[in-house]
């Protein structure tokens, strides 16, 4: 059992974690081997030694997802913006260019 005290969600940091660096994780394995990353087994001794780091690195990228998850609810819909890219070709104009740099201007990553 993992013994680690903190009072953020040890499942989100791991989950974090595994979509980050595309690791892999079988519920049924035994205690030893818990995640493998790149092919490297990560057993739970492993997650308490660098829970922590992991947590940080977490915690700083929480900003950028909520960027991100702001742009995605301001960008015009697929069907607008390849409406938008349709009508810039027809008339010469950067209609869409000027809608996502408006968003990304809005939404700046840092």
């Amino acid at each position: 059992m993992i013994t680690i005290n903190s009072n953020i969600d040890i499942n989100k940091v791991l989950i974090f974690k595994k979509i980050k660096f595309n690791a892999s994780y079988n519920p049924s394995t035994q205690v030893g081997e818990v995640f493998k990353v790149h092919n490297e087994s990560v057993s739970l001794q492993d997650i308490e030694n660098n829970f922590e780091t992991w947590k940080q690195e977490y915690l700083n990228y929480l900003p950028t997802l909520e960027i991100l998850e702001n742009r995605k609810r301001a960008y015009p819909s697929i069907q607008e913006q390849l409406d938008m890219q349709y009508w810039d070709k027809v008339n010469g104009t950067d209609t869409w260019k000027q809608a996502i740099n408006a968003v990304k201007a809005q939404y700046p990553k840092s």
